[in-house]
């Protein structure tokens, strides 16, 4: 059965090692997170309009580049009748290549971001409003 399945299974093994080193981006750059939301060099990506085949459901993302590795953290709108853009983070995603979520898109201009504004803090559910 091995004999007869050998490439899906190297498919199958090439598949988790590119997870693996996705997770390990992820988890060497989420300190990274609070300088992506002081807005120095920080892009905004507007991700309502879906790529094909993506699962993704988020709003808006933040991307910012640290040492050749693409950082996104995801943004979920939510509050649909403020004029003023209230979200929440809902991803965090780092890859050495392009996002695929930001592919072919322009950033959106923005002249500052108000990064964590303490009367949308949440302490309850310890949510934190960007």
């Amino acid at each position: 059965k091995i004999k007869k399945k050998m490439q899906k299974i190297n498919n199958n093994l090439i598949s988790e090692i590119k997870e693996n080193n996705t997770l390990q981006y992820r988890i060497t750059s989420f300190h990274n997170i609070m300088d992506l939301l002081g807005n120095n060099n920080t892009s905004l990506y507007d991700l309502k309009y879906k790529t094909p085949g993506s699962v993704y459901d988020g709003d808006f993302g933040l991307m910012k580049i640290y040492e050749n590795i693409s950082c996104l953290l995801g943004l979920k709108k939510v509050d649909q009748e403020n004029i003023s853009i209230v979200s929440v983070p809902q991803s965090w995603m780092a890859s050495s290549k392009a996002i695929h979520l930001i592919e072919y898109k322009k950033p959106i201009y923005m002249e500052n971001i108000i990064s964590i504004p303490i009367e949308l803090y949440n302490n309850e559910s310890n949510l934190i409003s960007v």
